[in-house]
């Protein structure tokens, strides 16, 4: 599907056999690749393995190989992902102003394949080592936000047939990771279309997932102005960068508002309380069903 929409470039770069990986990196020697199990999130069944190892690997059948982003931006010292919201309802594709950070907890090595330093965020372990921040609350945050929404905005033709099968009564809430090159760029790992809204983080609990929550009643159920973005489509090819007017501050939104957060709900929901303690917190009964091409988890292919 990406590459039918030629966005590929907004992914990391991923395969279906070691040999692909292999034969697709005989100029870089120094790269890395992560195992991943389609259906899975969070670090379960990834391994980290270097060029050479390649060819050594059996495959099974629910693996893929995606190769490391290795020069990326750093928070003291230590790599993070952004967590970042998708909203398809109404044929419209919206991104929402706040997102979580997750800094892992060993000192980033680009040439490491240890599982600490590249993969592991234990932020919900007793004893934790990695951390999980509020994105707004950071001095880069609008910066990496206008970078994943230039990203999202490529892709957008991959996307389309996710938003015209949105309407006033279905919609699709994604989360999505990304990684913030050392450029400045941000490149897309992943979408979850069961997105992970609780932690064992308070901060994150209180001003990302219930924000996020609150403003997707309201634009589904109510139409309210609020957090989420319209993205508006581009034609069928993916846009570059030029496409933007006044890169880095303004690009194709319907509102590029950052703070402060926009309207809240008017009026009084009749419903129970919001509940926010698993993935399934939003009223599931209006969910979407996925369309026949998956982008449940989207990687390249």
């Amino acid at each position: 599907m990406l590459q039918g929409g030629n966005c590929e470039s907004a992914f990391a770069l991923t395969f279906t056999t070691a040999f692909q990986a292999w034969q697709s990196t005989l100029h870089d020697p120094s790269a890395l690749f992560y195992i991943k199990e389609e259906e899975q999130t969070r670090g379960v069944g990834m391994q980290v393995v270097a060029r050479d190892k390649l060819l050594t690997l059996r495959l099974s059948q629910s693996q893929i190989i995606q190769q490391a982003i290795q020069d990326i931006q750093l928070i003291d010292g230590r790599k993070f992902v952004i967590r970042y919201y998708l909203l398809f309802h109404n044929k419209k594709l919206f991104l929402h102003r706040r997102g979580a950070v997750i800094v892992h907890g060993e000192l980033y090595d680009r040439q490491s394949t240890d599982h600490h330093v590249q993969i592991m965020h234990d932020f919900d372990q007793p004893v934790p080592k990695a951390r999980l921040l509020v994105m707004h609350a950071q001095s880069r945050a609008r910066e990496w936000h206008s970078a994943i929404a230039r990203r999202i905005y490529e892709i957008m033709p991959a996307l389309k047939p996710l938003i015209d099968a949105s309407s006033q009564d279905c919609y699709a809430l994604i989360g999505g990771d990304a990684l913030i090159e050392a450029s400045g760029q941000a490149r897309l790992l992943e979408f979850n279309h069961f997105p992970a809204m609780f932690a064992k983080c308070k901060e994150f609990n209180e001003i990302v997932s219930q924000a996020v929550l609150h403003d997707l009643i309201g634009k589904v159920l109510l139409g309210a102005s609020n957090e989420f973005d319209e993205l508006q489509q581009p034609p069928s090819t993916c846009v570059q960068q030029s496409c933007l007017v006044d890169a880095g501050t303004r690009y194709p939104m319907a509102t590029a508002s950052w703070y402060p957060p926009g309207p809240r709900l008017q009026g009084e929901m009749t419903s129970r309380p919001l509940q926010v303690g698993n993935h399934h917190a939003v009223d599931c009964s209006r969910r979407m069903q996925m369309p026949a091409v998956s982008l449940a988890t989207m990687h390249v292919v």
